[in-house]
C-alpha cells in the first residue's frame, strides 16, 4: 500500500479533499470488511460475575468467574452503517494526527487492531443490553478483559442544547439539509439520501465524517 503512505503524507501537507478521497476509495474495502467483523462476529463483555461450581476432584464448590458477552448484530440499537461511519472517522483522526515522518500503512492497522466503536464506551448503552451469552472469562492477556473497565465510566454531563447550536453554525449548507432530513426521517439510508443529493453513497458517508469530526471539535 505504498500509495496510501504517498497519499497520507500529500493530504497532511495540503489537506486537498480529493487526496482525502482518494485514500477513502482506497481504504474502503478493508474500513467494510473490519467494520463487517466488528459489527457481526466480535464479542463484547456486559457483566463479569461469579458462581459456585463443584469441583469432583476436592469434592467442594469452587467459585468461578463468567461473563455476559454480546455481538454489536443482536443489541437492535445500531446498524452496519453506524461502525462503519464511526470507523471512517476515527481513520480520518489517524490522518490528522499521525507523524507523517513515518509510515501511514503501520500506523493505520496498528491503530484499528484493537479499535472499538465509540458506542461501547457508553455506559448507558452497555447497561441497557440484555445479554443471555455466557462464556468463560477471557485470559489475562486477551484485550477485551479491559471492555468491563471501560463500560463503567460515567459519561461526562453536557449541554446539548448549547453544543447543536454550536454544531450547526460550523456546518455547511448541505451538512444542515442533511441534518434536517435525517431529523424527519431518521431510519432512510445512505443510498435513498444520496438520490436526494444527487451525490454518490460515498459523499453522503463523507459528510457523515465531516459533522461527526465537527461535533467532536466543540466538545
Amino acid at each position: 500500500m505504498n500509495n496510501i503512505n504517498l497519499l497520507a503524507k500529500e493530504y497532511k501537507r495540503t489537506k486537498s479533499q480529493i487526496i482525502l478521497n482518494q485514500i477513502f476509495k482506497l481504504l474502503s474495502s478493508a474500513i467494510h470488511k473490519k467494520a463487517t467483523y466488528v459489527f457481526y462476529r466480535q464479542q463484547f463483555i456486559k457483566d463479569k460475575f461469579e458462581i459456585e461450581v463443584f469441583d469432583k476432584k476436592t469434592k467442594n464448590y469452587k467459585k468461578e468467574e463468567r461473563v455476559k458477552c454480546f455481538r454489536l448484530c443482536d443489541t437492535k440499537k445500531l446498524e452496519l452503517e453506524d461502525v462503519e461511519q464511526e470507523l471512517n472517522l476515527k481513520v480520518l483522526e489517524l490522518l490528522e494526527n499521525y507523524d507523517a515522518r513515518k509510515p501511514f500503512e503501520n500506523y493505520l492497522f496498528a491503530t484499528l487492531k484493537s479499535w472499538r466503536p465509540i458506542y461501547i464506551q457508553d455506559v448507558n448503552f452497555i447497561k441497557g443490553l440484555d445479554t443471555k451469552n455466557e462464556s468463560e472469562l477471557p485470559d489475562k492477556n486477551d484485550e477485551q478483559q479491559t471492555l468491563d473497565d471501560i463500560a463503567i465510566r460515567e459519561p461526562k454531563e453536557q449541554n446539548g442544547e448549547i453544543e447543536l447550536d454550536q454544531l450547526f453554525e460550523n456546518l455547511s449548507i448541505q451538512e444542515r439539509k442533511m441534518l434536517n432530513i435525517l431529523k424527519n426521517n431518521p431510519k432512510i439510508t445512505q443510498t435513498e439520501l444520496a438520490k436526494r443529493f444527487n451525490v454518490t453513497q460515498e459523499r453522503i458517508s463523507q459528510l457523515f465524517i465531516n459533522i461527526r469530526l465537527k461535533y467532536k471539535r466543540i466538545k
